[in-house]
């Protein structure tokens, strides 16, 4: 998995997004986006969204709580809900240059389906460029 987080507290909005192996793996299409943007509301609270306009066509919603200095946050914590129904929660973590990260799925019953720790060092620019050429990542989106 390759994560690149671009925070943008000018216009209160930050996005993850991940390159990861394909759901529908070919030789052609071995890895997919996924990006998950966050806007820091009136209220003062953060919404997520797979879509950058935050519309009812989005297939991911949910909420963010941060701890630690905003937008640059220690821990971060996150609710979502998947159209299908599924409810994720994922916790990220900064340890020095390090980011380690838990994310629990359960399906729309509340059955867990998946659960994933994960470890993952900072790099440099040109290394992530190298990774994701090496990976065959698609481009990844650019936040407004």
């Amino acid at each position: 998995m390759l994560l690149k987080k671009t925070l943008r507290p000018s216009i209160q909005k930050m996005l993850e997004t991940a390159c990861l192996p394909a759901e529908n793996y070919t030789r052609e299409k071995p890895t997919e986006i996924r990006p998950v943007y966050i806007k820091k509301t009136l209220s003062g609270n953060f919404e997520l969204s797979n879509i950058e306009n935050f519309s009812n066509e989005a297939t991911l919603k949910g909420s963010m709580l941060g701890v630690g200095t905003e937008w640059n946050w220690k821990v971060l914590q996150f609710t979502m809900t998947a159209s299908n129904g599924a409810l994720i929660h994922d916790m990220n973590m900064v340890v020095g240059n390090k980011l380690i990260g838990r994310k629990q799925v359960f399906d729309s019953n509340g059955t867990p389906v998946m659960l994933m720790d994960v470890d993952m060092l900072e790099i440099s620019l040109d290394e992530f460029k190298n990774k994701s050429i090496e990976m065959k990542c698609p481009s990844f989106p650019e936040l407004n």
